[in-house]
């Protein structure tokens, strides 16, 4: 009903108009660099490292009462999740 209404309300076009109708769609992948990938991973597990040692030093520094596994566990935990992921989704 609003495809009719709407072609009512707007002006014709010409014959060019309908020849100039996309007619194929082409999506090309990126590819991945494996190297590049890999070299990313390695510098992210590098700052999680170092991450966990500055939590388990500052709470053993500053006495907190909290246990730092309760810090570094689910860091480990969900980081070591998205690299499984990232590699299978390869």
């Amino acid at each position: 009903m609003f495809t009719r209404l709407i072609e009512i309300c707007t002006p014709r076009r010409g014959a060019d108009y309908e020849r100039q109708f996309v007619r194929e769609v082409k999506i090309k992948r990126p590819s991945v660099d494996r190297e590049k990938s890999l070299t990313l991973v390695v510098g992210a597990w590098i700052l999680i490292g170092l991450k966990c040692w500055a939590v388990i030093w500052a709470i053993g520094y500053y006495q907190i009462p909290v246990n730092p596994l309760w810090v570094t566990l689910p860091t480990l935990f969900f980081a070591s999740l998205c690299t499984v992921l990232y590699f299978l989704g390869e």
